[in-house]
């Protein structure tokens, strides 16, 4: 029933998530896919998975190895639930009659940390701005958790000098797509694979040589 009706990535989000995506909006999500495909290789679900792969680990060693590397709650698909998560505080505090704003100084007063602001190793995301083309491009960066993002940026930026990385940007996304935080950590997550599965194949052929400085 699918097969020449739908692309390979819509049958994906409907495996996932149960949301049947039109054609154009299918293509947003595959281009916020392909912005995100040059991960630094210095995060760990590439730097584990090019280690063990480069030191004669089996391909699918590498790729477990590096998909275990996603349960860390600061990467990849983890990161981009937590955001979402704090997406939905946001729209709720709104909803009840307070702010953005508010929220976010709360948070900052708790010392609470907020995953998606913020890269104190790397610096500036620069996949956020290719990012938000994308969104002005396909008519959508003013639907409601993409404008709660932007009011979070501007709140966090004054108050600790955070900026939104990919992974908050893919949490408001998918969120205004009505993924829940765990189908957004899911589909993040299938495009951040697609690193690891390129890292195994690379290093392993390449050996000690794909870790030499």
């Amino acid at each position: 029933d699918i097969v020449g009706k739908r692309t390979f990535f819509q049958t994906t989000v409907y495996a996932i998530t149960g949301i049947e995506l039109e054609a154009r909006d299918a293509e947003l999500l595959e281009q916020i896919g392909n912005a995100n495909i040059p991960v630094d290789r210095r995060a760990w679900p590439m730097a584990v998975t090019r280690r063990v792969a480069a030191r004669g680990g089996e391909y699918a060693a590498a790729v477990v190895a590096g998909l275990a590397m996603m349960g860390s709650p600061m990467l990849a698909g983890k990161a981009a639930k937590d955001c979402a998560r704090f997406l939905r505080r946001a729209d709720a505090a709104v909803e009840a009659g307070g702010s953005v704003d508010g929220l976010v100084a709360e948070i900052l007063a708790r010392r609470e940390r907020v995953m998606g602001f913020g890269r104190p190793v790397v610096g500036p995301d620069e996949r956020v701005p290719v990012m938000l083309a994308l969104l002005e491009r396909y008519g959508r960066s003013e639907l409601r958790f993409a404008r709660l993002l932007r009011e979070a940026e501007r709140a966090m930026f004054a108050g600790r000098g955070l900026r939104t990385t990919a992974a908050a940007w893919a949490a408001a996304i998918l969120s205004d797509y009505g993924m829940t935080p765990e189908q957004v950590e899911a589909v993040s997550n299938s495009w951040v694979s697609v690193c690891v599965y390129a890292q195994a194949t690379f290093s392993g052929e390449r050996g000690l040589r794909a870790i030499e400085p």
